[in-house]
This record gives C-alpha cells, sequence and structure tokens, in this order.
C-alpha cells in the first residue's frame, strides 16, 4: 500500500488531477492521502480553504488528513513541521511537489528524500503528463486530459465558488440570429457592425430600467450627443440593420417605420418600469453582443454534443458563479478539455484598447480557477492586422503563451468554431 503526499498551493487542481489519476492505477495503490498546505500568517496566504476544498472532493474515496506548514519561506521551519508529523517509516510514500511555493516544494522533496521509500512527481503543465524523477512519464498513450475528468462545479469548488441560480439562463431571439447567420455568410454583417457603432452609445449610457431617465438621456449632448445619435437613427441604415431588427417579435423592437423611416422607438411618459424594461432591455443586449455569444455557442454546442460532452458540466454559456466573500465570477462562455479550462470572451468591440482590457480579464479568469494549464480565447471585430498585433503585446504584457491565448478577429467569424476547435486541438 501506498500512501500519496500532495503540496498545495493557491491552485488546487493539479492537486485533484494527480490524486484522481493515481487513485486510479493498479500499480499505485493508494491508501490515504497527505495535503500539506500553509498556515495564514502576516508573511503568507494561507492554503487551507483550498486544501479542505480539495478534501471536499476527494474524502468520499479514500483517508484524507491535512498537514500544516507554518512558515513556507522559511526551510528551517518547514523541516521542524515535517519532522513534528508521527510519519509511518514503514510506509511507501509518493510525493507529488506541483504545489506551493518553490521552497515549500523543494524543502519538502528534500525532507521526504533523506528519510523515507518514495517516488517523486509533478504535473507538468505543457504536456499533461505525469513525471517521474526517474525520467519515466505516464500516461505513455495520449495526455492527462484524457483520464481525469473535471466538471465545471468541481473546478469553482476547489476555488470556492458556488454556481448562481440564473447561470446559463440567456434570452435569446432565433429568428434574429438566424439573420445574422445569414449576413455573416453573405458578408454583410460588417455593414451592421459600421452602423451600430455610433448607435451603440444609447445602449451604454442607459440600463433601461426607468423610462423617464431613459427619455431624458436621449437629450443628452455631452459628453456623447445622445440627442443627435437618437435622431439620426435610421439615417443611412443598411438593409441588413433593417433585417436584423424587424426580425424582433412586435412586443421587443426597439423601432418604429414611420413614412418609411426607420426611428428609435422612444416610449410615452408614464409608461410603466416593467412594461419598459421587458420591451427593450433584453433586445439592446442582444444586439450589443449577446447575439454573437450565442452565434458562437451554438456552433461550438453542436459539434461537443457529438463529442459526448455533457452540456452546463464540460461546456456553457454564459456562467455565473460567487464564492463567501460575494466575489463573482463569470464567463461568456467555458469548455473544459478533460482537465483543461478554456475560457472565452466575446466582444463586438472595435477599439483596441476595450478588446485589450477584455484580454487581460479573460486571461486571468481563466488563470484563476483553471492554473497554468488553461487557455483563454479572445474574439473581437478587430480587422485581421490589429488582432495579430493585439494578440502579441498580450503575449509579451501577459507572459502568456502562444498555445495559450488567441485573439480571433471580425474575418474569423464565418467559421469561428471550427477555428476555436483546432486551436484547442480537441
Amino acid at each position: 500500500m501506498e500512501s500519496l503526499i500532495l503540496t498545495v498551493g493557491t491552485n488546487p487542481l493539479p492537486n485533484l488531477v494527480v490524486a484522481r489519476y493515481l487513485l486510479g492505477q493498479p500499480n499505485h495503490k493508494i491508501s490515504s492521502i497527505y495535503l500539506i498546505y500553509s498556515e495564514s500568517n502576516r508573511w503568507q496566504k494561507g492554503t487551507k480553504d483550498y486544501a479542505d476544498n480539495l478534501k471536499g472532493l476527494l474524502e468520499d474515496t479514500i483517508k484524507i488528513e491535512l498537514i500544516p506548514l507554518s512558515d513556507v519561506g522559511n526551510p528551517k521551519k518547514i523541516l521542524e513541521d515535517l519532522n513534528n508529523y508521527p510519519w509511518d517509516e514503514r510506509m511507501k510514500y509518493h510525493l507529488n511537489y506541483t504545489g506551493g511555493t518553490k521552497t515549500m516544494s523543494v524543502h519538502v522533496h528534500a525532507f521526504f528524500k533523506s528519510k523515507f521509500n518514495i517516488d517523486f512527481s509533478y504535473l507538468d503543465a505543457r504536456s499533461y503528463t505525469l513525471r517521474y524523477d526517474n525520467g519515466t512519464y505516464c500516461p505513455t498513450n495520449g495526455d492527462l486530459r484524457d483520464y481525469v475528468k473535471v466538471n465545471i462545479k468541481e473546478l469553482l469548488k476547489l476555488h470556492g465558488y458556488e454556481i448562481k441560480s440564473d447561470s446559463f439562463k440567456n434570452t435569446t431571439f432565433d429568428n434574429v440570429l438566424d439573420k445574422f447567420k445569414k449576413s455573416i455568410q453573405e458578408d454583410s454583417y460588417k455593414q451592421f457592425i459600421e452602423w451600430y457603432k455610433n448607435i451603440n452609445h444609447i445602449k451604454r449610457e442607459n440600463n433601461f430600467r426607468n423610462a423617464n431617465d431613459f427619455i431624458n438621456n436621449l437629450e443628452q449632448e455631452f459628453p456623447i450627443n445622445l440627442k443627435i445619435i437618437a435622431e439620426k437613427f435610421g439615417d443611412d441604415i443598411p438593409e441588413i440593420a433593417k433585417e436584423i431588427l424587424d426580425a424582433f417579435p412586435e412586443e421587443n423592437k426597439i423601432h418604429l417605420i414611420e413614412n418609411g423611416k426607420y426611428q428609435l422607438w422612444v416610449p410615452e411618459q408614464g409608461i410603466s418600469k416593467e412594461n419598459f424594461k421587458n420591451r427593450v432591455k433584453n433586445t439592446w443586449e442582444y444586439i450589443d453582443g449577446k447575439w454573437l455569444e450565442q452565434y458562437v455557442y451554438d456552433g461550438l454546442r453542436k459539434i461537443l454534443q457529438e463529442k459526448g460532452l455533457k452540456e452546463n458540466d464540460h461546456y456553457g454559456w454564459s456562467l455565473k458563479s460567487r464564492n463567501r466573500e460575494n466575489k463573482e465570477f463569470e464567463l461568456d462562455i467555458f469548455l473544459i478539455n478533460g482537465y483543461q479550462l478554456i475560457a472565452i470572451s466575446i466582444t463586438t468591440d472595435a477599439q483596441t484598447n476595450i478588446c485589450k482590457s477584455k484580454g487581460f480579464e479573460v486571461i486571468h479568469r481563466a488563470r484563476q480557477i483553471g492554473g497554468d494549464e488553461s487557455t483563454a480565447i479572445l474574439i473581437t471585430a478587430l480587422n485581421k492586422e490589429k488582432a495579430n498585433e493585439l494578440q502579441k503585446d498580450l503575449h509579451i504584457n501577459t507572459g502568456t503563451s502562444e498555445e495559450r491565448f488567441k485573439v480571433f478577429g471580425i474575418d474569423d467569424w464565418k467559421d469561428i468554431e471550427q477555428q476555436i476547435l483546432n486551436f484547442i486541438n480537441i
């Protein structure tokens, strides 16, 4: 029999992957697991919460013990804390030292090497394999993503998050999406994007909760002249924009037609908040970018279903979660390849500064719960040249490798789902 020892850092995903893999291997007869974590003090952020979360996902199948280290930056204290634990010198141990600080890994490794019959390994985030200190690795066929499956609920739970009740709930307009799909295939979608560049200020300056506020905002002339934008709503409107607006149900139309001219629908004074919100909020959000999210998701969903992945477990649209401190974690679209998180952020914006901000955000969120194994994707309305420039810029600024982050532009939309799958190799 063998005891597995795991060093727990701020990303407990490698610990879960290693534990689940080795528990299923006949040559590793794991009888118990030890989680070595850092205590919280003024010099270090403790990782007991991560160890507890990990224990909660594993303890139904195996005996688990938690071992604290009082100061993971002090080699002497690390050795003292480990020496104080009643280890069984007759037991065979296996230490996976992927998690924790470098100091912690080095000195925990040194302690066990000097005292026990032990094997060592670490999880290689680049090759998705378990690498042993003797030079061997496993699996030799495929990689660990083929053997270890983690769903989004488990991935979030490792970091103390729970999925919110309104997660994965989206208002969709399938007839409108069909118009957008047609426009992409016929290359008329860029005309809509160009027209909407100016119109979108109406959406971004309003929350659509109160009709009177909306009416008053349309008189605004500074810093953005919404009055002029509203008055010119139908000026030079392309045919594709007319088709898209007309495809909305009557009760959700944000326009009206007078004497053949398209005009912005403006509510009458006194309309109830609920009636006003029901008419315009979802429509504005949809044409502002939710349609592109649905377009991308629909394309991915069909292929992922064929591959046997489960919706809202291994892929999903509009993920919303919250931790005990009420901090929220959201993703436009997520996909999990085995245990590797692929986080996707989508914007119809073509301004580099806004796209860059969204790039930073999706890279951060991917790493936040997916660790070094994660991949981030940003879909924008940038042209090819600007998309490539932004990608290079973010690679440099975040230290993200080319295989871990990709920016797609407006010219990639036609076959975006296949381009995504080719990039992540699934």
